[in-house]
């Protein structure tokens, strides 16, 4: 069984979505192996300042598994990838937290890991992350409190180091770039899916609304813009006209020329149809070689009349087919409110009955539908 075109819908959806997650994360991981970079030599300096205490001990060994991280995109999966991510984050963040409590940056890769978690995953997965490390913070501050954890170096003298704040540097250049890019990430997916969303709605309205052949409304929608033009004429007085057009000879197209063919004069009897008519005006196919014309705001008859035989004229001209000759012509009827009808399926069967007269007196001429109290006489042609 074929799938759905909802089913089909969400699988693309997925698909750009995990895309996304993709690039974002490759994105953020390269990212990381810059920063990781830029902070080897503040990482040497900072130990030729300070020493080679426990927290430069665990930066040198993120710092190495970033770099093999980075290395090993391309064999790992989305979803690893994504949680190794979000650990990373985490472990900096607790490597700062433990160690250089608020004069630190170690709050800054928590937050980090909560946005990653967000973007990753879900809203609620990164509101919890950012629970757990305001949890972290609180465990990290009482044991500053306490006396339990104490600053590894005097924090007078780590203000008067110049790797203190080049390592500072860093992570507040990293910090806006890591979110910018989750944020820019989205950004060009959110477009796209928007583009594709609008591109697929309006092909469904082309291919619900219009005629995939001829490219011209079909009855439901033309009977939509019928109930419009009748409530209009209603408030300023008008008339509304209904012209129902069958082709005459269009089975004979087909059997001698094919139905290539008859698809060719259907196209170009569109086409005509639609030069005919006003801008205002609505041209439909009913259905097989069967169009309507509505024309709204019209004050007399005789305009309806004009029309028609322009219709008739501009049908009956060959249409040219790989060099051969094919040629149709039309049967007109024409009904108008409120003269004929009052509702919209009621002028639209008055006018195809004014058609089978037509079609009963000898084809491509126009006829009205019948008055109340009158036969349905076939029109002479203008």
């Amino acid at each position: 069984m074929a799938a759905s075109p909802g089913v089909g819908l969400d699988r693309e959806l997925d698909s750009q979505l995990a895309g996304m997650r993709h690039r974002l994360v490759d994105r953020v991981y390269r990212a990381a192996g810059v920063l990781a970079l830029m902070y080897l030599p503040v990482l040497v300096w900072r130990v030729r300042d300070v020493g080679w205490h426990f927290q430069l001990q665990l930066h040198a060994v993120l710092v190495g598994l970033t770099f093999v991280l980075v290395l090993s995109l391309p064999r790992l999966t989305l979803p690893l990838k994504s949680a190794l991510l979000v650990s990373l984050f985490v472990l900096l963040g607790l490597v700062g937290l433990f160690t250089m409590g608020m004069v630190g940056t170690g709050y800054w890769w928590c937050l980090q890991a909560a946005v990653m978690a967000a973007t990753l995953y879900s809203i609620r997965a990164g509101v919890a992350l950012a629970v757990l490390c305001a949890l972290l913070l609180v465990v990290a501050g009482g044991g500053f409190v306490s006396g339990t954890i104490d600053l590894p170096f005097d924090m007078n003298q780590h203000v008067r180091n110049g790797s203190a704040w080049a390592a500072f540097l860093v992570v507040v250049l990293f910090a806006p770039l890591a979110l910018l890019l989750a944020l820019g990430s989205y950004q060009t997916t959110v477009e796209r899916l928007v583009a594709q969303v609008n591109e697929q709605r309006e092909q469904l309205e082309r291919q619900v609304g219009h005629d995939s052949r001829t490219g011209l409304p079909l009855m439901r929608l033309a009977g939509d813009r019928l109930d419009v033009a009748i409530k209009h004429a209603r408030r300023a007085g008008h008339k509304v006209a209904v012209l129902f057009v069958d082709l005459d000879g269009f089975k004979a197209v087909n059997d001698s020329l094919g139905h290539a063919a008859g698809d060719h004069v259907l196209q170009q009897v569109a086409q005509r149809l639609r030069r005919a008519v006003r801008d205002e005006d609505t041209v439909a196919r009913v259905g097989g070689d069967e169009f309507v014309v509505v024309m709204g705001g019209i004050a007399d008859p005789a305009d309806a009349q004009r029309l028609a035989a322009v219709v008739n004229a501009a049908v009956a001209r060959p249409i040219d087919w790989q060099g051969a000759s094919a040629r149709v012509s039309a049967s007109v009827g024409i009904s108008l409110f409120p003269d004929h009808a009052d509702d919209a399926e009621a002028l639209r069967r008055a006018a195809d009955a004014a058609m089978y007269v037509v079609k009963n007196s000898g084809r491509n001429n126009y006829a009205f539908a019948c008055d109340p109290c009158d036969p349905c006489v076939a029109a002479k042609r203008a």
